[in-house]
């Protein structure tokens, strides 16, 4: 693992680099961890990151984005665009393959996963591999009832098999 600061409008985002630094053009995970927008879990997240690395033998980098309430919501997801937008211009540096870069999150983190690739999907520049949402928070209007049925059916699995 790799400890980097990524400077950005006066603002310093800390990410991690894991995966083996020396092996050249490995497929790579942008992954935004678990945080709920306002927690700072850049540790806990350090164990998903680093097994992703691991068993996939992938590159993974994660940044820990600005936090609210210190920070207004918008401004941790303008440094998720920021850094994926820094990655992809300086693939060289990171040694990895512009051709295989995902963006991936868990939770809050796959929030900012989705947006950030909706975002930059348009942009010939960003061509996304690949996108890993765990867990993720999409509908903060609440107006997806898809799965109000399902609700009502009670499909959990009961105590005795668990």
């Amino acid at each position: 693992m790799t400890q980097l600061f990524l400077i950005q409008k006066n603002n310093k985002i800390s990410i991690r680099v894991y995966g083996k630094t020396t092996e050249t053009y490995k497929p790579t995970l942008i992954f935004f961890p678990c945080m709920g927008f306002t927690l700072d879990s850049f540790e806990i997240n350090h164990v998903a990151a680093s097994k992703f690395a691991k068993y996939a033998h992938i590159k993974v980098i994660m940044p820990l984005c600005r936090l609210a309430p210190e920070h207004p919501f918008l401004h941790g997801l303008n440094d998720a665009i920021a850094v994926t937008k820094y990655i992809f211009a300086n693939t060289e540096q990171f040694k990895i393959d512009k051709h295989r870069i995902m963006i991936g999150g868990l939770s809050s983190g796959a929030n900012f996963a989705a947006v950030v690739t909706n975002t930059l999907r348009q942009d010939p520049k960003y061509k996304i591999y690949h996108q890993l949402l765990i867990s993720g928070i999409y509908d903060f209007t609440n107006t997806a009832h898809t799965y109000n049925k399902h609700e009502q059916e009670n499909k959990l699995c009961p105590r005795k098999v668990i």
